[in-house]
């Protein structure tokens, strides 16, 4: 791997496995198989196999010192089950039509974040990437699309838009190549 390229063509680990190998401070928090379906029936909903695969075999990466951390000591990072849970639960409870300049806006955001499972932040909590459950393949996979808080009024997620990605290399590679490019020039 030390001489490959950073690309969408590597798996989400990989991607990462090449920032760690370039100095960059990869932390891996351990998930277990009991935190995965924990969440799972707390959020009605099944874990793609790309995200179980991610988090069971290193851990869920970020970017920070501290492993034993939460998500607020991280950037990039990708989830704990736990987390998920919290985020996606304060993302689709927390909106009101005080947040938006057309209140109108209230009733479409509210329905597009009712599909949508939050699992990696960003450089923090306001920006990451949400599953779009709608999205189901017949192999437990799905679209994932950008999220941004400071867009949140803007918020459109569609097949075609080029915010959301079917393939979890090319999604993982919009945070992996971030981080490259702020980190690593």
């Amino acid at each position: 791997m030390a001489n490959k390229k950073l690309t969408a063509t590597l798996s989400p680990e990989d991607q990462w496995r090449w920032l760690e190998q370039r100095g960059a401070d990869v932390v891996w928090r351990k998930v277990t198989a009991k935190d995965i379906t924990t969440a799972e029936t707390k959020l009605k909903f099944t874990f793609p196999p790309s995200y179980t695969a991610l988090v069971t075999t290193r851990g869920a990466p970020g970017l920070g010192k501290n492993a034993k951390g939460s998500y607020e000591q991280l950037s990039y990072a990708v989830l704990t089950p736990k987390e998920v849970v919290i985020l996606t639960k304060e993302l689709r409870e927390t909106l009101d039509a005080d947040m938006f300049e057309e209140p109108s806006s209230l009733a479409r955001v509210t329905k597009q974040l009712a599909n949508a499972v939050f699992f990696q932040i960003g450089q923090d909590a306001g920006e990451g990437f949400v599953y779009l459950l709608d999205t189901q393949d017949k192999n437990g996979e799905m679209s994932i699309a950008d999220y941004a808080h400071d867009y949140l009024e803007e918020l459109m997620w569609e097949p075609s838009s080029k915010v959301v990605w079917r393939s979890p290399s090319k999604a993982m590679f919009q945070a992996t190549s971030r981080i490259a490019d702020e980190l690593l020039d």
